[in-house]
């Protein structure tokens, strides 16, 4: 039986125990998560006929739990894999860049895991940047883990706080614009508009974007895309 059971789980995507509890209650479908938005614009420009071999996607902020509906940084790996891209995920992290290099491992040159603070590492920075994924400095809210406060007390000697959280991503922003193709896009998970004010990580980096050539192409509970215009 527990055989039966885990050749089910496996075909339907679903290893993890906590996913696919989750998913049997529903929770899969209560939040929306920033890749999906990322995905679906690679699959969109492919289908246009789009030819992305070659493009760069960098990821600024490495998966760091295994936890149901994330896993950004290999769903994107792959992908780019697929595309014949390549991608760069960046983390203060050390835990989590090794965690990914061990992950990817055969991946061959496409695929660069690096440790370091996403806005340092863009700004010693010099090639085009076509696709950028931001997920990094946390916001405040209440369900961050204990382990998670910990990282960040111990890495960067903080807490997790909406200042540093949106100089961050603005710290970011500015470098994205330097480094900026002419179809560049970013996307943004864990943001949302609040009537015309944009809360979450994107608080200070958007309405910048916004004002410097970018505009949103894409907007969800959670996530935004924004492409240059």
């Amino acid at each position: 039986m527990k055989r039966q059971i885990a050749s089910i789980l496996d075909k339907a995507g679903l290893k993890s125990p906590a996913k696919a509890v989750a998913v049997a209650l529903g929770l899969h479908e209560t939040k929306e998560h920033g890749h999906e938005f990322m995905v679906k614009e690679l699959k969109k420009r492919s289908d246009a006929g789009e030819d992305l071999s070659g493009k760069l996607l960098i990821e600024i902020g490495t998966t760091r739990e295994e936890l149901p509906g994330l896993g950004s940084t290999e769903i994107l790996a792959r992908l780019c894999r697929q595309y014949g891209m390549r991608m760069i995920t960046v983390d203060m992290d050390e835990e989590n860049t090794l965690r990914a290099r061990r992950q990817m491992d055969g991946f061959g040159e496409m695929f660069t895991a690096v440790c370091s603070k996403g806005e340092d590492f863009l700004q010693g920075f010099s090639e085009t940047v076509d696709f950028i994924y931001l997920d990094a400095f946390d916001f405040e809210h209440p369900n961050h883990s204990d382990k998670r406060k910990s990282k960040y007390e111990k890495v960067l000697g903080t807490t997790i706080n909406n200042a540093a959280c949106h100089k961050m991503h603005l710290d970011c922003a500015v470098e994205i614009v330097r480094l900026r193709s002419e179809q560049t896009t970013i996307v943004f998970d864990d943001v949302w508009k609040e009537g015309d004010t944009w809360k979450g990580k994107g608080e200070t980096a958007i309405p910048y974007l916004l004002k410097n050539g970018f505009s949103v192409t894409e907007a969800g509970r959670n996530s935004a895309t924004i492409n240059r215009n």
